[in-house]
């Protein structure tokens, strides 16, 4: 990427104005290509597949019993700068989301399904560690495992406050509902609604910091920020819209729709290219959710398989080319290979709590439960996918 206004180690400044282009969406409104949706995919089409069968494997049943230990680490304080430097320089990709994330080909296997066993992460979360560092003092971090959970500060509660009336009054908006609401009713998608600024304050607001922020810009430096995303799930997530497929809706209920965003489909037979490398994927609850209510699956370690599939994938090409190689071969089995390895999380959050889930890791949403309660406003999250000024940072960076 050009120099011009970049930072000199690779990212923009706080407030600053990347190079990203207009593009016109899938529905035809001019807006910025649809952004990786977090909870779920936009797109419809079933992509080609390889026949093989969705059945648990061992580690799938496996409820996982880690728990990260308490620890200090709060403050204000600015993050540290990107920390790396001289790397080849690569394009500011844009584009589109990571579309329709449905069946990868075969039919569901006997023991797919939301009632298999998984870990729940629920309440309080530690935020171990200086916030100067990408990883906790522990050791335990996004880095590893490819998603962290923070504790509720007051830096993060006194932005969903600031941001939470805002986001609410999108999602009963007619005019958005009509826009948004996907899967019969049951999820809001909002991508780059909310109305914040590139520091994330929305109006009078105050600027989104915290220690989730600062461990991300730890690593991937500071990227001015995009619209949130508003994401919004009801009772009865997924729906049926119509004229979904089954394998779609069937992989939605058995696999959470699980993704990696930033990878784009193209053409009639939807084939997989890197138009946003994302430098990091940041939640946070705007409000809270009981544990069946549809919250976060995040696949976990996922993030390293992903990394070594691509790499492969990428081979010997400038990173400048990513964009135009069909990896949809190598990210169907890269997902084959999650499922198969990685365990499964449920993670649920409480207002004000952020997760930070890193750039490569194979995430969706679960279901929701027939049993789990609802409020008025559904579970409500923000998310933060700010895009990388050089793609080859995508692979490079920890």
């Amino acid at each position: 990427m050009a120099a011009g206004g970049c930072h000199a180690h690779g990212s923009w400044p706080r407030g600053g104005k990347p190079g990203f282009g207009l593009f016109v969406g899938a529905d035809g409104y001019r807006r910025r290509q649809l952004r990786g949706a977090f909870d779920e995919p936009l797109w419809r089409g079933d992509p080609p597949g390889g026949g093989h069968r969705f059945g648990l494997w061992a580690d799938d049943r496996r409820a996982c019993g880690d728990r990260l230990s308490d620890g200090a680490g709060h403050g204000r304080e600015p993050p540290a700068l990107h920390h790396r430097a001289g790397q080849s320089g690569g394009l500011c990709g844009r584009g589109g989301h990571d579309a329709d994330h449905h069946a990868l080909g075969g039919a569901a296997g006997p023991c797919d399904g939301c009632q298999a066993a998984q870990a729940r992460f629920r309440g309080v979360y530690p935020d171990h560690g200086a916030q100067h560092d990408p990883k906790g003092r522990d050791g335990m971090s996004w880095l590893e495992r490819g998603w962290e959970v923070f504790a509720a500060e007051p830096a993060t509660q006194d932005w969903v406050a600031s941001a939470r009336g805002s986001a609410l009054a999108l999602a009963r908006d007619p005019a958005e509902r009509a826009r948004w609401l996907r899967h019969g009713g049951t999820w809001f998608a909002g991508v780059d609604l909310l109305a914040n600024d590139t520091e994330g304050r929305v109006g009078q607001g105050v600027a989104l910091s915290g220690v989730a922020l600062a461990r991300a810009e730890g690593v991937a430096g500071r990227l001015p920020l995009h619209p949130a995303q508003v994401s919004v799930t009801y009772p009865g997530y997924p729906g049926r819209d119509p004229g979904e497929g089954d394998m779609a809706h069937r992989y939605r209920l058995t696999r959470d729709a699980a993704h990696l965003d930033g990878l784009l489909p193209e053409g009639p037979d939807k084939r997989r290219h890197l138009r946003e490398p994302h430098g990091y994927i940041l939640g946070l609850a705007v409000t809270g959710g009981a544990s069946g209510a549809a919250p976060l699956v995040v696949y976990d370690r996922s993030h390293e398989v992903m990394r070594a599939a691509f790499r492969a994938a990428f081979g010997a090409a400038d990173p400048k080319e990513w964009g135009d190689i069909d990896v949809t071969q190598a990210y169907q089995a890269a997902r084959r290979e999650c499922f198969a390895d990685c365990k499964r999380l449920e993670i649920v959050l409480e207002p004000g709590q952020a997760v930070l889930v890193h750039r490569l890791a194979l995430h969706g949403i679960a279901p929701w439960h027939a049993d789990a309660p609802a409020s008025p406003e559904g579970r409500m999250m923000a998310y933060f996918r700010p895009v990388l000024p050089r793609v080859a940072d995508w692979l490079d960076l920890p």
